[in-house]
Parts: structure tokens; sequence; C-alpha cells
């Protein structure tokens, strides 16, 4: 008999958010004029790392670096989901703050579950000395990757990953994303678990 038979895969997918990006933060070079970015902080291409597809601890993610948006600004945008997951992981960070905002996953038959969204601030990564009441509450939060900004300020902008676990096995209809301008998501990834 084979070892491995009944071995829970988990498959990841990577959900398409470009439709919903409202906002511009990696640019190919320094803008000469006009406001950009994050109260003119923003992020150049030769130096942002999560271009395109990424591996983040195990989890396939896809950033779509464009020419008009990259990111979007939560504002209660509703992304399509149309399959069943058993978590959900957002990539992305918080500023003017860390912040933890309230999300609505809507079910194929109607049926929502209110679920929490924590992101940290762009300005630090996850420290053992972080120990909000939300962050231990709502799921996991990782730090995804570090990169450096340009622009007014110059300092590291530290990406975050949070992981949500699906408290219902259904099939998930869309995700209707927080009302808060500054939470800012770059991509949204999918995992389900099935026996090989």
């Amino acid at each position: 008999m084979n070892g491995f038979r009944g071995a829970v895969m988990k498959r990841h997918k990577a959900l398409d958010m470009s439709g919903l990006f409202n906002h511009k933060l990696i640019y190919k070079e320094l803008p000469k004029s006009g406001e950009y970015g994050l109260d003119n902080i923003c992020i150049l291409k030769e130096d942002f790392k999560l271009d395109g597809e990424r591996l983040i601890d195990g989890v396939r993610f896809n950033f779509c670096v464009g020419e008009q948006t990259d990111n979007m600004i939560c504002s209660g945008q509703s992304l399509a989901v149309n399959e069943a997951a058993d978590k959900l992981y957002f990539a992305g960070f918080a500023y003017w703050g860390d912040s933890c905002e309230k999300f609505e996953i809507v079910y194929e038959d109607g049926e929502t579950e209110n679920a929490e969204i924590a992101l940290l601030d762009w300005s630090h990564g996850m420290q053992e000395g972080i120990r909000m009441r939300f962050f231990t509450r709502s799921g996991s939060l990782k730090t995804a990757g570090i990169c450096i900004s340009s622009g007014r300020l110059i300092h590291l902008v530290y990406f975050h990953r949070f992981e949500y676990i699906v408290k219902k096995g259904k099939k998930i209809r869309e995700i209707i994303f927080p009302d808060n301008m500054f939470m800012h998501i770059f991509a949204t990834t999918i995992e389900t678990n099935g026996e090989d």
C-alpha cells in the first residue's frame, strides 16, 4: 500500500484583482511633478521584489504591477471568487498605523460570514513584541517581503501576508473588502485542501 494515499494536498489559486486596483505605488522612475504614491513616497519597480508570481511561505501570490494601478485602497470593493476555499490569503499593508477591519464572505447560497483582516503598517515588520488583540483572534499575520521606498522619504517598506481560515466549507461567491482607505491590498489567494 502506498504510504502517501489519502494525503491532503493544498492547492493555491491567485485571484485576479487587477479590476479592483485604484491606486499606484510602483513606478518605473520617480515622477517629476504632481502628487504620487503615498504622500509622494513610492517604490521604484527595480526595488520591488514581489513583482509577478511569487511563493511566500508556501503560498502562491500574483502581484500585478501595471502602468496605471498596482494595488487596491480598500473601499468596500467586491472580488468574485466562485470557488470553495478553506483559507484566504491577503498580501499588502496598512498606512498610517496597524489596522484591523471587518470583511464579508458571501457564499453561493447567499449566506454570509463576517471575518476580520489585520495588516501592519508598511513601516515595520511583524515582531515578537507586537501583541495586539486583533492579531491573535482573527488569523495569522507574517511579514512577506521588504523593499526600499523612494521619493519624499526613503525607508524600508514591509509587505505583510494575512491568513484567514474560512469557517464554512461551501462555494464562495464573493469577498467584500472593508471600507478603509488606509488598507492597501496587492494580491489575494485562496487555498483548498483535497485528497491526492
